[in-house]
């Protein structure tokens, strides 16, 4: 039934605008609807999905992984859903950078020697930057399994580590 009404709202809205062209129009159309859908990490934010909270602000919110590439690997984002990051109102992206620059400290309990920064946005249409704390750079440039499920035990236990912030570097 939602797709009908989606459907039908794209038809009008094409016809509507004599002045663009129909593939504008949809494109247009697509992106309002996508900014009305709440993302996965919005629906985090807005405490709808459990997550594994790192930390928090009033501007962002960093949580586990539920696919970590490493130990740590952690998710910073605005709380604002924007798509792409460069589109962030520039407060927004001043505080996330400052945001990943806390978490990161937060993250050399784990003993590793770097913290990687991967601003990737293919998975979910809300800007998000990846903390991972690595050795080598094959350990950075892992692709996670995104098929297995997660495994809430260890998130738990890694959680747990970063909270107590006894500090490993």
């Amino acid at each position: 039934m939602v797709a009908g009404i989606i459907d039908s709202r794209v038809q009008d809205f094409k016809i509507s605008l004599n002045s663009w062209s129909i593939g504008n129009a949809a494109d247009d159309l697509n992106a309002i609807i996508l900014r009305m859908e709440k993302s996965i990490f919005s629906r985090i934010i807005d405490g709808e999905i459990p997550s594994y909270k790192v930390y928090e602000d009033e501007y962002t919110v960093a949580f586990l992984d539920i696919h970590p590439t490493q130990p740590g690997h952690t998710l910073v984002v605005p709380k604002k859903q924007v798509d792409h990051f460069e589109d962030l109102e520039d407060e927004d992206y001043g505080q996330l950078w400052e945001a990943v620059k806390i978490v990161s400290q937060k993250l050399h309990v784990f003993g590793r020697n770097r913290i990687g920064v991967q601003v990737i946005g293919v998975d979910v249409p809300h800007a998000h930057v990846h903390l991972i704390p690595f050795d080598t750079t094959e350990e950075f440039r892992t692709i996670p399994d995104m098929t297995k499920e997660p495994d809430f035990v260890i998130l738990e236990k890694t959680l747990n580590i970063i909270l107590k912030g006894e500090r490993n570097r």
